[in-house]
């Protein structure tokens, strides 16, 4: 199987493989299989490289803008929203939480510190009530507490930044960077596939950009989603002979979504750019296109699953704890259940239709049914191999936007303002099908 998923595929080429030509073939295939495990266990070392260095900011030139982001957090509570659907709610518990971790004054210790990522924390209060506190100057009484076994890489980021804005004025720089990545995206679109811009415009509106650039928690998998949009417009026509490039490409969407994100929507950082993929490199054989389809995914996955696994180690050397043990009592807490405070009945009936109701967008919906009735209508008038061609290109691209919610229900039912988000990789695809090359 894994020299199946490493092996140079050819779009077009009736889903040949090159054939293995020898010692120099064998090694080739053995460089690329090696290659994988060093390129994570490198991204891991830069990572924790990166958060030392964050680690080396003082915390106390930090410490007037944590004060002056107060005001925003008193004004909007946890969970304010933008507008009245359910979408448009804001993570301000999270986003208070990362200004906890970003602003706690550390020892000297660095390379402990980025390992344990620890803040302050009271009990019988909330992470935004916490921050009003320490804005206010209100340090005692306050304990502290690790949040080790994620990456937090945010950090990287927000720790040179609350040292010149504080939490309001981070708001506005992130609307404006996803605004900027939004034109250079559409201006690409508009020079290669002017067809898929359309569907571009709704996927961002769909994720409703207002309620993203006031969440730094939302952000992250926005910013690493349009990111691998870019990269994919601007280097499409490469590597066209050898697939591997851009198998390497996934890798580094799951390395980097497992590195900054706190478990939002990450799946989107795989449906969406795995959708514009395979609409530039869409073969005439249906396995070719599946087995691309599974390949670019399974090292998604690998890229996810081996930061995740890397950070449970490093932490666990440098820190002497069992990050290990914490890590997978959280992991059967959010996909199976295991000492979950929900104990409501989950269904995948449940699941589906809660992140159809947070999603919820009349216009949207309603520009959502226009795409199925016109994909319907081709769908008839095209008749024969054609056809059931056009299904299969619908098919693939659907598939890897929407696996989310049946494979883990009750995170997807907990998360319920995040999940939802996962539905553009969905509605892209049929877009994108609907409008590219049936």
């Amino acid at each position: 199987m894994i020299r199946d998923m490493i092996r140079e595929t050819v779009p077009g080429a009736a889903g040949r493989h090159e054939t293995a030509a020898g010692p120099a073939e064998k090694r080739r295939l053995a460089g690329r299989i090696i290659l994988v495990p060093v390129l994570l266990a490198a991204m891991c070392l830069a990572g924790y490289l990166l958060l030392a260095a964050a680690y080396c900011i003082p915390t106390g030139l930090m410490d007037r803008q944590v004060a002056e982001s107060c005001a925003v957090f008193e004004r909007e509570g946890s969970y304010p929203r933008t507008g009245g659907a359910a979408n448009s709610q804001l993570d301000n518990y999270t986003d208070a939480l990362m200004l906890l971790k970003a602003s706690y004054p550390e020892n000297g210790n660095v390379w402990e510190a980025a390992a344990r990522v620890t803040g302050y924390r009271a009990g019988g209060m909330t992470p935004v009530e916490t921050v009003l506190s320490v804005g206010q100057g209100g340090t005692e009484g306050l304990d502290s507490g690790d949040y080790a076994r994620y990456w937090h890489g945010y950090l990287v980021f927000l720790k040179p930044l609350l040292v010149f804005f504080h939490y309001g004025q981070i708001r506005d720089i992130l609307m404006l960077v996803q605004s900027g990545m939004l034109v250079v995206l559409v201006w690409l679109l508009s020079g290669k596939e002017r067809k898929l811009v359309f569907p571009t415009f709704l996927l961002w509106v769909f994720l409703n950009p207002r309620a993203n650039s006031c969440s730094l928690q939302f952000n992250s998998v926005f910013m690493l989603t349009f990111a691998g949009m870019v990269f994919i417009l601007l280097f499409h026509s490469r590597w066209k002979e050898n697939l591997y490039p851009w198998h390497l490409l996934f890798l580094f969407l799951g390395a980097a979504t497992s590195y900054f994100d706190l478990l939002t929507y990450p799946l989107v950082t795989l449906g969406v750019p795995l959708a514009l993929w395979l609409y530039f490199n869409m073969s005439e054989k249906f396995m070719a296109n599946l087995k691309n389809m599974l390949c670019s995914s399974a090292f998604w996955v690998m890229g996810y699953g081996g930061l995740w696994g890397g950070k449970w180690v490093l932490g666990s050397i440098v820190t002497g704890t069992d990050i290990l043990e914490n890590a997978a009592g959280a992991v059967l807490n959010r996909t199976v259940g295991i000492n979950s405070p929900y104990q409501e009945s989950i269904t995948y009936r449940g699941v589906i239709k809660r992140q159809l109701l947070g999603a919820w967008q009349p216009l949207l919906f309603v520009l959502f049914a226009g795409t199925v009735c016109l994909l319907a209508y081709r769908l008839v008038r095209q008749a024969g191999r054609a056809s059931v061609c056009f299904c299969k290109r619908v098919s693939l691209c659907v598939v890897p936007g929407f696996a989310g919610a049946l494979i883990h229900p009750l995170f997807f039912h907990v998360q319920d303002t995040c999940g939802f988000r996962i539905l553009p990789g969905r509605l892209r695809g049929r877009m994108q099908a609907n409008q590219g090359k049936g």
